[in-house]
């Protein structure tokens, strides 16, 4: 994000639209990361307030349960935006977030790891 910020402000200076573009794929990407799927940085922090909250089982239940409505949203509104003409990207990223879900024993190994 401060990547961002920064490159807001080198835009006013010249080179707009490169700077602009570079800052919009910044702040995409980073708020794309903080998803509450496992695989990301979002889904990590989300991990662990669910295993403080309900506990070991019924936190994975919750974090296995929240991973593949948010991929399974994705597919769906990647599909509609392929339908619409605007690419494949969030197709195959929302492919990729429902691939990489962790099965149950390996997040017993990185809750203990966080």
């Amino acid at each position: 994000l401060l990547y961002a910020v920064a490159a807001v402000l080198t835009a006013k200076k010249g080179q707009a639209d490169f700077w602009n573009l570079s800052a919009g794929i910044s702040v995409l990407l980073s708020l794309f990361n903080l998803l509450p799927v496992l695989p990301l940085d979002g889904g990590r922090i989300f991990a662990c307030f669910a295993w403080s909250l309900l506990g070991g089982r019924r936190g994975d239940k919750l974090l296995k349960a929240v991973g593949l409505v948010t991929g399974t949203g994705l597919l769906i509104l990647g599909s509609v935006y392929l339908w619409l003409g605007y690419g494949p990207a969030l197709c195959l990223a929302a492919i990729w977030l429902l691939i990489n879900q962790p099965e149950p024993e390996t997040l017993v190994k990185r809750k203990e790891l966080l």
